[in-house]
């Protein structure tokens, strides 16, 4: 009876390590923007102001992606800001190696509120 209890403890230990890696290279794989930037893969789990910034841009536009189409000019909406996030994403990236960059993610995160709202706004339009 005993080896039966620890191969089952074996075996759980094994999926369960497996899992865990699977999941963590999933998270790596989604650092970046779709068709954006590379970031470092670092980001994906950083806690760095600018990696925390880059995850919220990452929900923004996950969010945004989830929002149909609708009319036209919903759908130019949707167009600009996607465009926005990647451009903020970009000059994420950029701030994050400057030696002084603690001014321009001050005005970065302006932006990135801005951003946010506007998802949000888009989201209920639906």
């Amino acid at each position: 009876m005993t080896p039966v209890i620890v191969a089952v403890v074996l075996a759980t230990l094994v999926l369960g390590g497996a899992l865990a890696l699977s999941a963590a290279r999933k998270a790596r794989g989604r650092a970046g923007l779709p068709g954006g930037v590379a970031v470092p893969r670092a980001w994906s789990g950083d806690r760095s102001p600018e990696a925390r910034m880059h995850r919220r841009l990452l929900a923004a536009h996950r969010a945004l992606e989830a929002v149909p189409q609708g009319d036209p000019a919903q759908a130019e909406h949707k167009v600009t800001v996607e465009q926005r996030i990647r451009t903020l994403d970009e000059a994420l990236l950029a701030a994050s190696r400057r030696a002084d960059k603690a001014d321009a993610l001050a005005t970065l995160e302006k932006e990135l509120l801005t951003v946010e709202s506007d998802v949000a706004a888009a989201c209920s339009l639906r």
